[in-house]
């Protein structure tokens, strides 16, 4: 609701009108506000007290002002997802407190879910601190109402905060953080490269996916020694990672590094996605870097496919080697030009879709990077190239087409030759689906090819039955 053309009049109007006629039937919403000043409290007003039902709340572009009315109305306490998008240039990327908004929303909306707030925290002489345990305001000591919090994606903040979030939400299971640690002066008396101990597993039992994203060599080898004991219960890892590498750091990152911190420690049949944008200095010649990416065991897989690609452009020191390591399908929502390269186009030949490789890609950005090389491609079979069967689909027969999954069943890795049915407790109610969705708190599935019936005692997720005081209500 809302645009740049839409006078202050016509959208009260809209609000008056329109929502107010639907208000009491409203489950979702979803609001993006341009240059409208003060349209969350036009919003707000015409709700007040007339809806009951909204239980999702999708916010795109909102200021802190506004957001801050909204947390005070009453029409949010029932609300169970929570979604806030910005810009790059939003005010809510220049707070210096972490954890800040994640608190207010949180004692706020006690019954909440589902959570995005994706704010990076901002530091003031972020150049000029001298010690990691004297870094940014942290809000998180009075973190409340977590108790249904099942899915939590949060923005770039330190690892310092994201070892206390750990212990503020028991019952997370889909997690998504950003980590980006402070750029700090290296003095005798303060060890930059100290790693955090791993959390303990008992503080996330309930945690299968996790998507770490790192901006710098520190922040990934902390990230991940925080997380270490729970990779072996992850169902889903997602890894990005853009950084500059020294060959001599102690805390380099290289093939070898990813397969015994990442890979290893998963279940081995969990799914793992990576997408990896390192920057290298002094190995334009030697590539060792890169070297051991090619030799580094999950590289060579057919499970999570890896594409390996070399960049050159005129901007990059001649001293550097540029590359990106991502696996397919590749789950980024803002794609550069350059992993659309001649070697991907020829390994993927047509009627292959994009859609398959990229599925959830929305934005294409034009990169100064050329395509050197491309070292590992899709699916190679002598000197014929093949189609790949895509997340969603079979390949029962090699000369025919892919077939999409049947409802009840799903499939999110390429080249499968069959369906996997759903789990008890799951469910895929629309063919081509990748991936089965687990049954949500509060709910009971007993079918697996359709969505479940609400049920208030099943406290978790994953349940295929409603059971009151130990019988079964539904079959």
């Amino acid at each position: 609701m809302g645009n740049s053309t839409m006078s202050l009049s016509m959208f009260n109007d809209l609000c008056q009108n329109v929502l107010k006629l639907v208000a009491t039937r409203l489950v979702s919403l979803r609001l993006t506000l341009t240059n409208a000043i003060g349209g969350w409290s036009l919003i707000s007003s015409s709700l007040k007290y007339q809806t009951t039902l909204l239980q999702r709340l999708h916010l795109i572009n909102i200021t802190p002002h506004e957001f801050d009315n909204l947390l005070r109305n009453p029409l949010i306490k029932g609300l169970h997802t929570l979604l806030v998008d910005v810009t790059s240039s939003s005010p809510f990327h220049y707070l210096d407190g972490e954890g800040v908004y994640l608190t207010k929303v949180c004692s706020q909306v006690p019954l909440l879910k589902n959570c995005r707030l994706p704010f990076n925290v901002y530091h003031k002489g972020r150049y000029d601190v001298d010690k990691y345990s004297a870094l940014s305001i942290m809000s998180l000591p009075s973190l409340l109402n977590t108790t249904h919090l099942r899915t939590l994606s949060i923005g770039m903040n330190t690892s310092r905060f994201l070892k206390r979030l750990i212990t503020c939400i028991p019952f997370i299971e889909n997690l998504s953080v950003g980590v980006q640690d402070l750029e700090m002066n290296q003095k005798e008396s303060f060890d930059i490269i100290s790693l955090p101990v791993a959390v303990d597993a008992h503080l996330l039992l309930y945690l299968s996916r996790l998507h770490i994203n790192c901006k710098d060599c520190i922040s990934f080898h902390r990230a991940i020694a925080l997380f270490s004991s729970v990779f072996g219960q992850l169902c889903h890892l997602s890894l990005k990672l853009e950084t500059g590498v020294v060959i001599s750091s102690p805390l380099t990152i290289s093939g070898d590094i990813i397969q015994e911190l990442c890979v290893d420690r998963l279940n081995p049949e969990a799914i793992y996605n990576l997408n990896l944008n390192l920057y290298v200095e002094h190995d334009a010649k030697e590539k060792i870097i890169f070297n051991s990416f090619l030799t580094a065991p999950f590289t060579n897989r057919q499970r999570s496919k890896v594409f390996i690609q070399e960049l050159i452009s005129d901007d990059v020191d001649h001293n550097c080697h540029y590359f990106t390591v991502f696996t397919l399908p590749c789950y980024e929502r803002k794609l550069p030009t350059y992993m659309f390269s001649r070697a991907l186009e020829k390994s993927c030949p047509m009627p292959i879709h994009a859609v398959d490789l990229f599925p959830r890609a929305n934005e294409l950005f034009l990169h100064g990077y050329r395509n050197e090389n491309c070292v590992l491609e899709l699916v190679q079979t002598g000197s014929t190239y093949c189609l790949i069967c895509g997340p969603g689909r079979y390949c029962p027969d090699p000369a025919g087409l892919p077939v999409l999954c049947a409802p009840g069943s799903a499939q999110v890795n390429l080249g499968s030759v069959q369906c996997e049915l759903c789990k008890d407790g799951a469910y895929a109610d629309k063919p081509g689906m990748a991936v089965c969705i687990s049954c949500p708190p509060g709910y009971a599935c007993s079918s697996t090819t359709r969505e479940g019936l609400p049920c208030p005692t099943n406290r978790f997720g994953g349940q295929s039955k409603c059971v009151d005081n130990g019988e079964s209500m539904i079959g």
